[in-house]
């Protein structure tokens, strides 16, 4: 298994979204810009935020390698754990995520690779689902194993930094591509709202 991940961990950042597509700019709101577009992959669509935070790119950027408080910010998750670390630049985590009823939850094993520039201001990580076929599906769960998501982080003079989420998922299951399309945007933002909601308390309260 290890061997499988060490092969993964080499091709991973060729992984990140692509598409032929353009964005299509969803919502322009204050904190926030959301776009959406057709995935070459399949027909659920592809989403990219873009929002600011008042902070340092590594002082994000640390704070999203803290998988144990993933419960506390990422939208529905209700347990997250590190798995294994391969590097310094790249890991594997565990998540559990709670779906409406009547969806069975959903778990995935996700693996993730970053890069930092020496100055520490632009920061871009890129992860996927794995499969984890050693590892028995959980009882009254659907495991996730199609899903790519990326962040990249810029920090600019002032300190503040832009972050771009992408994210393509199919949640599998009995689950419409049409469904999930219509619920694209929720869950992100709620994450990503999250998120700026924990830089600001590790901010204030050093």
């Amino acid at each position: 298994m290890k061997r499988t991940i060490l092969l993964i961990l080499t091709n991973i950042l060729l992984c990140s979204i692509t598409s032929a597509q353009d964005w299509i700019l969803s919502k322009d709101g204050k904190d926030l810009q959301t776009y959406y577009r057709e995935s070459d992959k399949s027909d659920i669509k592809e989403l990219k935020i873009v929002t600011t935070i008042d902070a340092p790119a590594i002082t994000v950027f640390e704070l999203l390698n803290e998988i144990d408080l993933y419960d506390d910010w990422v939208y529905r998750t209700t347990e997250a754990r590190l798995v294994e670390t391969y590097s310094n630049k790249s890991l594997q985590y565990y998540a559990v995520v709670d779906f409406p009823w009547p969806f069975d939850d959903r778990e995935m094993y996700i693996l993730s690779d970053y890069k930092i520039s020496e100055d520490k201001k632009y920061i871009k990580t890129n992860s996927i689902a794995i499969p984890r076929e050693d590892i028995k599906d959980r009882e009254d769960h659907v495991r996730i194993i199609d899903m790519e998501l990326g962040w990249i982080l810029k920090e600019n003079d002032e300190e503040i930094t832009e972050v771009v989420y992408v994210l393509r998922s199919d949640p599998g299951g009995a689950i419409p591509a049409w469904m999930v399309n219509l619920a694209l945007e929720a869950g992100p933002t709620n994450t990503i709202n999250g998120l700026r909601a924990l830089v600001e308390d590790h901010m204030n309260n050093p």
